[in-house]
């Protein structure tokens, strides 16, 4: 895995330094802050073998989240986590 990229992310009211955490916000509430439940978006991905680990620590509603899953590569990490990691 080459690159790390982080960023802070708040929610409730939207904010941090994510550039688009307003939408990220959006996309985590209807899964209780668990990117892993999210919907593809449908985007079209190459097969490109690139693995992406996307990693979410913090704290949701008062309670402590600790998530992460590997992606082949970052497009199909993008469409499965929307804005969430998009930053």
């Amino acid at each position: 895995m080459g690159t790390l990229s982080s960023t802070q992310l708040s929610c409730e009211p939207a904010g941090g330094l994510h550039k688009h955490a307003e939408e990220a916000c959006d996309q985590l509430a209807p899964v209780e802050g668990d990117f892993r439940r999210m919907e593809e978006t449908g985007a079209m991905c190459t097969m490109e073998l690139n693995p992406t680990k996307a990693t979410l620590r913090g704290k949701w509603r008062h309670k402590k989240v600790d998530f992460q899953q590997v992606f082949s590569n970052p497009c199909v990490m993008r469409a499965f986590t929307g804005k969430v990691f998009d930053f």
